[in-house]
């Protein structure tokens, strides 16, 4: 995001150097609930940037896309178009909604952990309105100067104005407040599997620097962006969150017959045994659909990736 701006050092590893050092001391903080309010001047970085896209938009553009509805502009350039686009919006999808991998540690750090399924439900809920409406809306306001309107919004955006650079520096800043959003709750899992105790702080604070260091290491092995959300979300986000779930709901509802089996007992849950068959069924159809879609949308990707 800075390469096109003056905050840029010319050199794409010293950029990611220094914003992996902010990112990597914020991400020392004991958990997630200290990010509350960086979170917030995160959601005003977002605004602010499609603040700017839209303006940007309404000055070259006018609302001549709009008016063009039904004729350049319809569904089927508002659509993925071939396998690399559909693979890339499910891997964007994925990684942009996939909260099952950190929603433990989110709820850990949440006021009122019980209500963690409300707020989820309403925060996905709002977000997916919101940028469905807003991504449908720039890309017809866009649609006269670019018909297929394909990457992410900063590749149709001029380099030398004041706009596009305040764009850029909102999402630089987004991504480093947002970061340790992601980075805290995978340190807390690595924290559990080598054994680090909540008192070994030097440990902790080393295992989150690392994975700081491996993901500035992998964005600038791998130059483009899209590319790189789209394979993590098709196939590691997409595997735990639409994968695992109903996989363990069906492991863990044939242990508990088993046991109730075993016991002599008639009723192995709180639900009939009609409606267990009905779950059971649509669990299985999401690990076959979750199993199809991970696959797919992971080999298409990377091998896309790879011919770039």
């Amino acid at each position: 995001f800075l390469e096109s701006t003056p905050l840029t050092t010319g050199s794409r590893i010293l950029d990611s150097l220094w914003n992996i050092a902010i990112i990597a001391s914020l991400s020392c903080f004991p958990n997630v609930g200290f990010l509350s309010k960086f979170s917030a001047f995160g959601l005003t970085a977002i605004f602010i940037t499609f603040a700017e896209i839209t303006a940007y938009g309404v000055h070259e553009y006018g609302t001549n896309g709009f008016q063009s509805i039904g004729d350049e502009v319809s569904m089927g350039t508002l659509i993925p178009s071939s396998s690399s686009a559909i693979a890339s919006w499910f891997g964007v999808a994925a990684f942009s909604f996939g909260l099952t991998p950190v929603v433990f540690n989110i709820q850990e750090s949440m006021a009122e952990p019980s209500r963690m399924m409300e707020a989820t439900t309403s925060g996905l809920s709002i977000a997916s309105f919101v940028y469905i409406i807003i991504g449908t809306g720039i890309a017809i306001l866009y649609s006269p100067g670019f018909p297929v309107f394909e990457g992410d919004a900063l590749e149709h955006l001029p380099t030398d104005q004041i706009q596009a650079t305040v764009v850029r520096i909102s999402m630089a800043f987004m991504v480093i407040v947002s970061c340790p959003l992601l980075v805290i709750p995978c340190g807390e899992i690595l924290d559990g599997k080598f054994g680090v105790g909540t008192e070994n702080k030097a440990m902790k604070i080393m295992i989150r620097v690392a994975i700081c260091v491996v993901c500035v290491l992998v964005s600038t092995a791998v130059p483009d962006f899209v590319r790189v959300v789209s394979f993590i979300g098709g196939c590691f986000v997409a595997f735990i969150s639409f994968i695992v779930p109903p996989l363990f709901y069906i492991l863990l509802k044939r242990k508990i017959r088993k046991k109730a089996t075993e016991a002599s007992l008639s009723d192995s849950g709180i639900l009939s045994p009609i409606e267990e068959e009905k779950w059971l069924l649509f669990d299985f159809l999401m690990v076959l659909v979750g199993i199809t879609a991970t696959g797919l949308t992971s080999y298409v990707t990377f091998s896309s990736t790879e011919n770039r």
